[in-house]
């Protein structure tokens, strides 16, 4: 914690807006984040589940999710299916 506080100090005495801007989440994302960590069925979750748990379309669950990825709020990792493809899946980072 004491490295991600520091930095988030620093990004503010730089005047560094963008960056803060980057880390701040919005009430979806962070219920989003929130159910994720509490699923029944474990805590990792793909893009088609999540598709199906808040009905949205693959395309914007996938969108959320990758978001969230790039800003340091969900792991990912990427599973080879039988059929030769990729999934990804992702899980809380905190």
């Amino acid at each position: 914690m004491i490295n991600i506080d520091s930095g988030i100090r620093a990004a503010v005495l730089q005047g560094d807006g963008e960056r803060i801007r980057s880390l701040l989440l919005s009430v979806e994302q962070v219920s989003l984040i929130n159910s994720i960590r509490s699923r029944k069925c474990g805590p990792l979750i793909t893009t088609a589940e999540l598709a199906s748990d808040k009905n949205i379309s693959v395309q914007n669950a996938g969108a959320k999710l990758k978001r969230l990825y790039l800003s340091g709020y969900l792991q990912r990792h990427c599973v080879i299916q039988e059929s030769g493809g990729t999934e990804y899946v992702y899980q809380a980072a905190l």
